[in-house]
């Protein structure tokens, strides 16, 4: 049997901590039920750092909208995309970052952007007339763009792949499969087994600067074309040159067959 000082100390440690939980509970069951905002604590504090729409002033295209919350459908999707293969074929969508590769896509495949967040420290800062942005924004501001939303920087960050965002990100459509029925005589190139997604995509590029017609993904091993990963090692160049997964060698083998190149 525990002598009685230390059932005391027992009981002390139990209702100190059932006295924090109550005290937590009791400080957000009022606005769960709609009365009032709750009092401070890490949650709450949490969440003051995404900012609700009316912090914003609405001074930006009229076709624009703004999503603050981490919750939300769009913020959802981009996670899903960066984590998911799976999410990614479903959608068919892949996470591109950065000026240069929106830009680029924005610029010269207008129709593969589904979504793009823009970061609203960055669109709200003074620029000057010459300032990198300024183009990109502009295509962006236009009525003809894809569907733009401003974000908050801490849930651009938590939608994008990298550490430290550069203000834009987008859901990418994934390009039409590489069609071998016209490419007679093109130059081919194949991954076998590559898992890595850095050195899929630098290939990828690679091959884009030599001409290539197409490059086939052989193998369930082989890294996923459409990942963030390769697609930034591709600098855009997995949405110019045609991809296509094969499953073994007999399946690509039917695949060269159709291109007109004969096995030696």
């Amino acid at each position: 049997m525990q002598p009685p000082r230390h059932r005391f100390c027992r009981f002390a440690t139990v209702f100190s901590v059932a006295s924090v939980w109550f005290r937590h509970a009791t400080a957000m069951l009022p606005t769960m039920i709609g009365w009032r905002r709750p009092l401070s604590s890490p949650c709450s504090r949490l969440l003051a750092t995404f900012p609700s729409d009316s912090d914003w002033d609405s001074d930006y295209p009229s076709h624009w909208t703004s999503v603050t919350s981490p919750q939300s459908k769009t913020a959802k999707l981009f996670r899903s995309l960066l984590s998911k293969r799976k999410s990614r074929e479903e959608h068919g969508l892949t996470v591109v970052e950065g000026r240069n590769l929106v830009g680029d896509l924005l610029l010269r495949r207008p129709h593969l952007l589904s979504h793009v967040l823009l970061s609203s420290d960055l669109y709200f800062r003074p620029r000057a007339a010459d300032d990198p942005w300024n183009p990109l924004l502009s295509r962006l501001a236009a009525p003809s763009s894809p569907r733009v939303s401003l974000v908050p920087p801490a849930l651009l960050s938590a939608c994008c792949d990298t550490r430290t965002p550069s203000g834009v990100a987008a859901a990418a459509r994934h390009p039409a499969p590489f069609d071998p029925s016209d490419s007679d005589d093109a130059l081919i190139l194949i991954l076998d087994g590559l898992s890595d997604p850095g050195n899929a995509g630098t290939l990828i590029r690679s091959a884009a600067a030599a001409g290539a017609r197409a490059v086939l993904l052989l193998g369930p091993e082989c890294a996923d074309p459409h990942s963030p990963k390769t697609a930034r090692a591709a600098m855009g160049a997995s949405f110019s040159l045609p991809l296509r997964r094969v499953r073994n060698w007999t399946e690509c083998r039917g695949v060269l067959e159709r291109c007109g190149v004969e096995e030696g």
